[in-house]
């Protein structure tokens, strides 16, 4: 795994395991970003020698990507949610 991935499997980790949960950003490379409103709307794999892909799901679609293509991983204010009818800004 890449020092980039890595890097993002922690932050993903540690942004998941919050207390109490506070929804956050998943920033692509691509430009798309991606709300993660439940820990349980993302799956990867925590195991630092695991594979690196990551699946967010999302309203109405899911996204399957990379721990590499994450560009940015942000906290968001729990009163600042992306609308429900796009889940990507």
């Amino acid at each position: 795994m890449s020092d980039r991935a890595n890097s993002n499997r922690i932050a993903l980790l540690e942004a998941m395991r919050q207390q109490p949960f506070n929804p956050f950003l998943v920033g692509l490379e691509n430009g798309d970003r991606f709300q993660v409103r439940h820990p349980e709307n993302l799956a990867f794999d925590p195991d630092e020698d695991g594979n690196n892909r990551v699946s967010i799901l999302l309203k109405k679609t899911s996204v399957l990507t990379s721990l590499d293509a994450i560009t940015g991983i942000a906290i968001t204010d729990t009163a600042a949610t992306l609308p429900d009818s796009s889940d990507a800004v």
